[in-house]
């Protein structure tokens, strides 16, 4: 039951963060998203949340009650309408439970499945001799070794591994000139240094244990369609203006080729082309008044969303705030 509170909390959260995105807030970076997405995927997975006096979820219970016990009033007589609470017993929740344990183990066994099919499509990967790819590397290191491999075995650049961080390249990217080759290489190097893989991880988890409800699923995909937008977004940061062009073309390029999606590695043309050549097009570098407000925003949803309230304390509960002071009630007579 724990977990099933959790999904409905979070799922508000996650709308909210939805939201935001249809919006298109001009003072936000698709960057900021991610940091939003980050407390989507730690409110799914850690059950604790920052103990408060009030909260969204107090105000919500408490207007939930309004409703439940309002008094309706005929010919003066007044009676109070209440919806009783249902007990579950022990044998309904043991049948819950194991349903989720068999849900739980086959959206991961799918995970795990599609994850190791691909990694031994990855081992036959072979390391590059480009000299320009080469001379890349040794001017991009970071502390953590990357290695660069080629395979013709597929057709869109990704990158998979944490500790060992992997970048593979399809054979037909070697035959672009040295400056697509550059921004694909960048891209991935975002990936790298901004460890997507473990959001990845995170969000593929929260899937599993939260595969009942399908706006966790719609999560997961905003998730990785955002950290590819985020990356794009990185890379044009430090283009000129004239780059664009040339970096939604090698899009256009390398989507006319896209192989299937990578469930657990990050890669460079999973999502749909036509919105992220548009966020291109439209891409524009934030100032620093614009960052403040959007961590602003991203910090209040956060509080918002990631609190509790305090029980401990009655009187510290809107649910036990004495309503006829709040909202006096009006006799009516029929």
């Amino acid at each position: 039951m724990v977990i099933l509170t959790m999904s409905i909390s979070t799922s508000l959260f996650i709308i909210s963060v939805a939201l935001i995105r249809i919006l298109k807030l001009n003072f936000m970076a698709k960057v900021h998203r991610l940091f939003l997405w980050c407390g989507v995927v730690f409110n799914l997975l850690i059950p604790w949340r920052v103990p408060v006096k009030y909260n969204i979820f107090s105000l919500l219970q408490y207007l939930k009650n309004m409703l439940e016990q309002k008094w309706v009033y005929i010919g003066g007589t007044g009676f109070t309408q209440e919806i009783g609470k249902e007990s579950i017993n022990v044998q309904t929740i043991g049948t819950i439970s194991l349903i989720w344990v068999i849900g739980f183990c086959t959206v991961a066994t799918y995970f795990l499945y599609t994850h190791i099919r691909y990694r031994n499509l990855y081992k036959q990967a072979l390391p590059t001799e480009n000299l320009y790819v080469n001379e890349w590397r040794r001017k991009n290191e970071l502390r953590r070794k990357i290695t660069i491999l080629v395979s013709d075995r597929i057709v869109t650049p990704l990158t998979y591994g944490l500790l060992k961080p992997i970048i593979i390249l399809p054979k037909m990217v070697l035959e672009l000139d040295q400056r697509q080759i550059e921004y694909i290489l960048n891209h991935e190097k975002i990936h790298i240094r901004q460890y997507h893989i473990i959001l990845k991880w995170m969000s593929a988890l929260s899937v599993c244990v939260h595969w009942f409800n399908p706006i966790v699923w719609l999560a997961d995909g905003l998730v990785n369609k955002d950290i590819e937008l985020s990356c794009d977004e990185q890379v044009l940061w430090e283009l000129q203006e004239e780059d664009k062009k040339k970096y939604a073309l090698l899009l256009i390029q390398l989507e006319a080729v896209r192989s299937n999606c990578f469930p657990l590695c990050n890669s460079f043309c999973r999502n749909l082309c036509e919105e992220r050549i548009s966020a291109i097009m439209k891409n524009k570098k934030l100032s620093k008044h614009n960052h403040i407000l959007a961590g602003l925003v991203v910090i209040m949803l956060l509080v918002v969303f990631s609190t509790v309230q305090n029980g401990k304390n009655k009187n510290d509960s809107l649910n036990d705030l004495n309503m006829e002071q709040m909202f006096p009630k009006l006799d009516s007579t029929i």
